[in-house]
């Protein structure tokens, strides 16, 4: 909200590079796309471009209908006629005519028509989750060894069906508090219960600690779920935008975004009843992340959110206090 605020109050030109919607809505003037074709300047905000973006593609698709219908009543006549002698100069001139008319693009192949459709898998839970009770956790100090205290008093309680965010300024403890609940970090006081039939699926914010940079992304996935054949692992990496032959690119050459829906693939097809992610929408584009946002409002087990992107939590986290939020706030500490 501060930077947005800032570049608004400056008389200056500037060049942003966001997959935040929210954001460039109240920042910026003009949008730039790049597509395959080049690029496609547009003057006004976001929801303007998509706005004019999709008047542009229902002009396509009608253009592309009438190519299409044109197209099938020549071939046919062509089809019709080719063995007859006495029109084989007039088949062979719209063969030619045919031959050098500019293709029109189907525009349901378009980026921003892309609607990729999974669901998380689930199993049945028991009513209860997990239950933190008065838990505290501290760092010692790299260089003196003095203990920092991150959190205090912590109690945290998730039940079954609860879609919950964790906020907080950076620094306030968050990562930490859910690597907690995780268990991968040991609490130094407190308690903390599963309920008997919990499983979890995590999320991080580090891009690469769990993939194998040895591996392309069809082995990635057949290493965690050797079950699922070529055609399974194919289709499961072409909903987070990795098409044909991309998915034999190696892990080790993938950006931070790619490896980010890379994980997301492998959490996708994990079963779990509570699924905690922090961060998750950093580096993913507007197409992936609304395509998340779907298929974590219809997961029928819990959530634990950890995010930045007020737009993102907005109609996905369950409201049930009074304000209109449902969370828990973390302070920084002192």
């Amino acid at each position: 909200s501060w930077l947005a605020d800032f570049l608004i109050s400056q008389n200056q030109a500037f060049v942003l590079v966001t997959h935040d919607p929210e954001f460039l809505n109240k920042t910026v003037t003009t949008i730039v796309e790049l597509n395959p074709n080049g690029v496609f300047e547009f003057e006004g905000t976001l929801e303007e471009f998509f706005e004019a973006k999709n008047e542009i593609q229902e002009k396509l698709k009608v253009q592309f209908q009438k190519e299409e219908s044109y197209l099938k009543t020549r071939l046919e006549w062509v089809e019709r006629f080719r063995a007859q002698a006495t029109k084989a100069r007039q088949v062979q001139s719209v063969i030619k005519r045919l031959d050098k008319r500019d293709k029109v693009e189907n525009p349901e192949d378009s980026f921003w028509n892309q609607k990729p459709e999974y669901a998380f898998q689930f199993l049945p839970s028991s009513n209860i989750i997990l239950r933190l009770e008065n838990g505290s956790f501290s760092y010692p100090d790299k260089v003196t060894g003095i203990k920092k205290q991150i959190f205090t008093s912590a109690e945290i309680e998730i039940s079954a069906g609860d879609k919950i965010a964790l906020v907080g300024p950076n620094g306030a403890g968050k990562s930490t508090l859910m690597r907690c609940l995780l268990q991968e970090h040991k609490l130094d006081v407190g308690n903390l219960y599963y309920g008997p039939k919990t499983k979890l699926g995590y999320f991080s914010q580090t891009h690469g600690e769990d993939l194998d940079s040895s591996l392309n992304l069809v082995e990635t996935i057949q290493k965690k779920y050797p079950e699922l054949n070529d055609e399974k692992a194919r289709t499961l990496l072409g909903h987070f935008a990795f098409p044909g032959d991309g998915v034999f690119k190696s892990v080790k050459f993938l950006s931070g975004g790619e490896q980010s829906r890379l994980r997301l693939a492998l959490l996708v097809q994990q079963p779990s009843n509570c699924l905690f992610f922090d961060e998750p929408t950093n580096h993913l584009d507007i197409v992936i992340r609304e395509a998340l946002k779907r298929a974590l409002a219809e997961y029928p087990g819990s959530m634990l959110i950890i995010s930045h992107d007020p737009d993102f939590l907005k109609g996905l986290v369950k409201t049930i206090n009074k304000d209109g939020t449902r969370g828990y706030i973390m302070d920084t500490p002192k």
